[in-house]
């Protein structure tokens, strides 16, 4: 059983436990993009890799996001025990697609990061 803790705030969205975390901030610099966040921590304690459980949080995270009406963009390097090209897999799976990277204020996607993005899914 996964079990999470989700704090929200007005500019920030935390799903954390002991062992996992993802941090959303609020990005304001794109207006014309709508309710975007920027995915600005992923992180699975290393004991608890390869067991499903980043699957399971990107399942809980795409759900919330469509509920919320969410954009969600993310830069994907290379971590852990997958390289960009598995991470890149991964996220497909949950609807990020690959777009050109963009200046975010207190973060720069770097050119040799990956830069994704998920739309709303009004399904």
């Amino acid at each position: 059983m996964l079990e999470i803790v989700l704090t929200e705030k007005n500019d920030s969205i935390s799903f954390k436990n002991i062992h996992f975390r993802i941090d959303l901030q609020k990005i304001y610099e794109y207006p014309e993009e709508g309710n975007l966040w920027y995915l600005s921590a992923f992180y699975v304690q290393k004991s608890h890799r390869g067991k499903g459980n980043g699957k399971k949080l990107l399942s809980l995270l795409t759900a919330y996001a469509n509920k919320q009406q969410i954009k969600i963009i993310c830069d994907v390097c290379s971590y852990g025990d997958l390289n960009n090209e598995a991470l890149i897999k991964l996220y497909g799976k949950y609807g990020f697609k690959e777009r050109d990277s963009i200046y975010l204020k207190n973060s720069i996607i770097e050119d040799d990061h990956c830069c994704l993005i998920r739309e709303i899914d009004t399904k």
